[in-house]
């Protein structure tokens, strides 16, 4: 009597596997199987990622340039006589004026 291919292949399906082989082949195909989907999930979750990040970054490289948030960079603040702290510091150190520790 002829054997039918098995899901091992032609070359075992007329050989006799042990049931401890079986087992061993099957867990590890199923461990094959379940780290080859955790890596596709982690790609395609990467690839969301980077392309959050790439449209995020437009603005960056196209828009217009950051704002200038430090206090010496605001008019306003400049016109009122608001100063940086530094600056306002190395001011005083310059009249001869001490730091004021706290």
């Amino acid at each position: 009597a002829r054997h039918s291919p098995n899901k091992f292949g032609s070359a075992l399906a007329c050989t006799k596997i042990s049931l401890s082989t079986r087992l061993l082949v099957y867990s590890f195909t199923c461990l094959l199987v379940y780290y080859t989907t955790m890596i596709k999930l982690f790609l395609i979750v990467l690839g969301i990622v980077a392309v959050c990040v790439a449209l995020l970054s437009v603005r960056l490289f196209v828009g217009r340039e950051f704002v200038h948030t430090h206090v010496e960079g605001n008019k306003e603040l400049h016109r009122r006589g608001i100063k940086c702290a530094r600056a306002l510091d190395a001011e005083m150190r310059g009249k001869g004026i001490k730091k004021v520790n706290n």
